[in-house]
């Protein structure tokens, strides 16, 4: 997108949240499903959804769990994306003959929370140390792709085997991806709570369109909008974000997995993974999407098991 296309569409932006009506849209906010309610419904086919105590008080970390093939097994890791949460992992249950699996959940809000990059990985940290785990393998999908390499990079406390990049790359290598970035966090910071809302749910609804009904009827239970605090995190912590640094530091194998119909991480800017980490493989998932970890799970998680076995086996 052009530099004048971006500045016409955060323009047209700025007019529609003006009318956004106030009233509907708080009560929107003040009646989104609580984390504990949130699975109610949901098939997590075999998952287990936990909690353990964050360091910080009154901080909870939350994730799904699946048990390894023994009490040993090496521990997988999955870091979901913007709009969706480590419900998005439960069809890459066939990975558990070889691993104990883990999706964690970012919290809506967290007093973790102060608009930097590191906070996630603060997160990531303070809960593998407190569930005792030294080493892992880590897969993020679009945003906890990103978030993956950034905490991979700067880790002193845990082993990473591989990283696996789903749908997600190494971004804001260049000015246009930068300026988009800094205009995103901009938008968001100055939005009320309300509008923040209403943006999240256009935009999700426009994204869920794009799909047959029949997916669209498999998706919906999947996205659930959260409180705005946690898309001004996102945004605001990548604002000029330039991944190159971080990716650069990164030694474990990596495996970048890319469908050809990826709505929102297109094909063009793929070259930014294999610049930056070139003993990365990049793998093309044909008809995938920006879901295609949750569409085709059975897929993702054989090109998962393929790429690299634990040291154990």
């Amino acid at each position: 997108m052009s530099s004048i296309l971006l500045q016409l569409t955060f323009f047209i932006l700025k007019i529609s949240v003006a009318f956004v009506p106030q009233d509907k849209y708080t009560r929107a906010i003040e009646t989104i499903v609580p984390v504990e309610h949130k699975n109610d419904g949901f098939d997590l086919k075999g998952w287990e959804y936990r909690t353990i105590d964050a360091s910080l008080p009154g901080s909870v970390h939350r994730y799904y769990n699946f048990p390894g093939p023994r009490p040993d097994a090496p521990v997988f890791l999955f870091i979901h994306g913007l709009n969706l949460d480590g419900r998005n992992f439960v069809n890459l249950s066939s990975l558990a003959s070889q691993y104990r699996l883990i999706a964690y959940d970012f919290p809506d809000r967290s007093p973790y929370y102060t608009g930097k990059l590191d906070d996630f990985s603060l997160l990531i940290n303070d809960f593998l140390a407190r569930e005792k785990i030294t080493s892992v393998s880590v897969a993020g999908v679009s945003f906890g792709g990103i978030a993956a390499i950034h905490w991979a990079a700067h880790t002193t406390q845990t082993e990473i085997d591989k990283i696996i990049l789903i749908s997600s790359g190494v971004v804001g290598t260049n000015p246009e991806q930068q300026k988009r970035s800094r205009s995103t966090a901009r938008l968001l910071e100055n939005l009320k709570d309300y509008q923040v809302y209403w943006l999240i749910e256009k935009l999700t609804n426009r994204f869920i369109k794009n799909f047959p009904d029949h997916t669209q009827k498999m998706m919906l239970p999947l996205f659930r909008i959260k409180h705005p605090d946690f898309y001004r995190e996102v945004m605001v912590s990548l604002a000029g974000y330039d991944a190159s640094d971080d990716a650069r530091r990164i030694t474990c194998p990596v495996l970048a997995l890319l469908g050809t119909r990826d709505e929102l991480f297109p094909l063009k800017d793929t070259s930014s993974i294999t610049t930056c980490i070139p003993h990365a493989k990049l793998e093309l998932i044909p008809n995938g999407s920006h879901i295609m970890s949750f569409l085709d799970g059975d897929v993702i998680a054989q090109k998962i098991a393929e790429f690299q076995l634990p040291k154990s086996y």
